[in-house]
C-alpha cells in the first residue's frame, strides 16, 4: 500500500515493536505522523517541542523517542502520542539515537550512552 500524507520529504522511520505502527518525519517542518500499518491510515500528526526535530522511534505503541529542540541543543526525549505531551528530558545535548533490543543507544557530545528504554516511559 501507499501511505501519503506529507507535504515534504521523508527523512525518518520507524515501526513499533509489534509492526503495527509506523512514525514517519518530514523534512522541512519536522512533523511526525503516525501511520496504523493495518488499516493503511493516518493516525496522528503532530510536532514535538523544539524547532527541530531529529531521528524517531517508536518504542511502544503509544510512546515516541526523538531527538528534538534547536540545533545547538538537541535532546532525546519521549513524547506519549496518546496525549501528544512530553514525559521527559531523557539526555541533554543528543542527537542521533538507535534503539535495539530495548536498548537506547544515543551519541552525546563525545560519548556513546547506552539507556535502558524501559526505564524511561514513566513519569518520575
Amino acid at each position: 500500500g501507499v501511505l501519503e500524507g506529507h507535504q515534504n520529504r521523508i527523512e525518518d522511520l520507524s515501526f513499533s515493536p509489534d509492526g503495527s505502527l509506523l512514525a514517519s518525519r518530514d523534512f522541512d517542518t519536522y512533523l511526525v505522523k503516525i501511520w496504523d500499518i493495518q488499516k493503511q491510515e493516518l493516525g496522528i500528526s503532530f510536532k514535538p517541542n523544539g524547532t527541530y526535530t531529529g531521528s524517531v522511534s517508536l518504542i511502544e505503541n503509544n510512546k515516541l523517542i526523538s531527538s528534538s529542540g534547536n540545533l545547538e541543543d538537541l535532546r532525546l526525549r519521549t513524547t506519549n502520542l496518546t496525549t501528544k505531551l512530553e514525559i521527559n528530558n531523557i539526555l541533554n545535548r543528543a542527537g542521533d539515537f538507535e534503539v535495539l533490543n530495548n536498548l537506547i543507544i544515543a551519541a552525546n557530545q563525545k560519548s556513546i550512552i547506552l539507556l535502558k528504554a524501559d526505564k524511561l516511559l514513566t513519569i518520575s
